[in-house]
């Protein structure tokens, strides 16, 4: 069960503001920190594209936690036994790659839900405080009402199935992946970088985030400079978000020009 002193994520979305997030995809416990610290709102501890096991995700939750920043957990799968896997390890919720279709989208809601919403195993885990404090029964309910559940869209099948995705009861989010959607579409050859500066791309991300936000959904992209985040956020979109290493790269980058470039004007003087 997540802290009491770190507000939800729902609750960050339903601000005026809206979240805004960053994908950890360096398998660090202080880099989740440092993204507390600067002040994110959430925090995606990325399971999918990083070697992070089970127990350094459990860590990078346990810092968010300490930070009092929202962790989700980008999972591998849509196997159940990934979702609890991690969900026990404490964190508010999962982002789930690759949905193609409403039965998809219905199996992670019953993966993520204790009896009788779903099927998830109960135990005394470090979600439920290890059983210490709190009642199993107490715990399963409050775990159902908080557990927040994301999904990405990011290929040709869930466009052609996305109204009926869009559905789907208990979903809480739609989380678009733009740069696989590209190359899902055939036009990734095309890209020189992310999928959110490809006007196509952005164009059909923003028909199917009107269409989810129809449904009751909350809604986001990849919003990595502020002119993305702003029209983004201008179109509804509440759970925008950039990615560690990209924003890190940059700040490396920037460093090392501002130095040289000093450098060379001392040396010309």
């Amino acid at each position: 069960m997540t802290r009491m002193n770190v507000k939800s994520l729902r609750s960050r979305i339903d601000s005026p503001a809206g979240a805004y997030g960053i994908f950890c995809d360096i398998v660090s416990a202080q880099v989740v920190e440092m993204i507390g610290l600067s002040g994110f709102d959430y925090v995606i501890i990325d399971a999918e594209h990083t070697t992070a096991s089970l127990a350094d995700v459990e860590h990078q939750v346990r810092a968010a936690e300490v930070r009092g920043v929202s962790s989700i957990v980008r999972v591998a799968s849509h196997r159940h036994s990934e979702i609890l896997r991690h969900l026990d390890t404490g964190a508010e919720g999962i982002l789930v790659p690759l949905v193609r279709n409403a039965a998809d989208a219905a199996s992670i809601v019953e993966a993520v839900k204790y009896p009788p919403l779903g099927t998830r195993g109960l135990a005394h885990v470090r979600a439920a405080r290890y059983g210490i404090g709190v009642g199993l029964g107490d715990y399963a309910t409050a775990a159902n009402e908080r557990a927040f559940i994301a999904i990405q869209i990011e290929c040709a099948e869930a466009v052609r199935n996305f109204d009926s995705i869009v559905a789907v009861e208990g979903i809480d989010a739609i989380f678009f992946g733009a740069t696989d959607l590209a190359s899902s579409l055939g036009i990734g050859s095309n890209l020189k970088t992310s999928g959110s500066y490809n006007p196509e791309i952005v164009a059909l991300i923003a028909d199917m985030g009107r269409k989810a936000l129809a449904a009751g959904k909350q809604v986001g992209a990849s919003a990595h400079s502020r002119d993305v985040y702003e029209h983004w956020a201008g179109l509804g979109f509440r759970m925008n978000a950039t990615v560690a290493s990209l924003q890190l790269a940059r700040a490396l980058a920037g460093a090392v020009s501002d130095c040289r470039a000093s450098r060379t004007a001392n040396e010309s003087l």
